[in-house]
């Protein structure tokens, strides 16, 4: 299989379980679902990332993503994962998150996935559990889109 089918297979395989469990802790929530584009770029600090949501309504806002030093390798020595935290300032408030991320390093084609914190988040998003996916590639070597999916399960509602 190609590694854009290999992605593909794994996104689905973690919708699949990770949707349950999200589902599972809302299930007597306010649950939304989290849609949206971003269009990050690398242009400041080593290691952080500066974008702007859209299509997302309610989530439409400003981002900061600070990744983690380092990455870990996999089989595909052009595949690599890495983590960091995120925060997603709206209207509504600010909605921190922490991710994973699988990331090609020739193909510029990343997937990652992030849970929500309900302790550090704020505003409409204080005490929301739920789990957050992007998955997008690079339009050049500091600028990435991303579709955003997932779900949200505020706290009130």
């Amino acid at each position: 299989m190609t590694f854009a089918k290999n992605l593909a297979v794994l996104a689905v395989i973690l919708v699949a379980v990770l949707g349950n469990t999200t589902r599972a802790q809302g299930s007597n929530r306010n649950c939304k679902e989290l849609k949206g584009t971003s269009v990050d770029v690398f242009n400041g600090a080593p290691g952080v990332a500066y974008g702007t949501i859209t299509k997302g309504g309610w989530l439409n806002g400003t981002a900061v993503t600070a990744f983690a030093p380092g990455g870990e390798p996999t089989p595909d020595p052009s595949v690599f994962s890495f983590r960091a935290d995120a925060v997603l300032t709206t209207e509504e408030g600010q909605l921190k998150y922490h991710l994973v991320f699988i990331f090609n390093a020739v193909t510029g084609i990343f997937t990652s996935m992030g849970t929500i914190d309900p302790n550090s988040s704020t505003g409409t998003f204080a005490g929301a559990t739920g789990t957050i996916y992007l998955n997008g590639g690079g339009v050049d070597p500091i600028t990435f889109v991303s579709e955003i999916a997932g779900q949200i399960c505020l706290a009130k509602p």
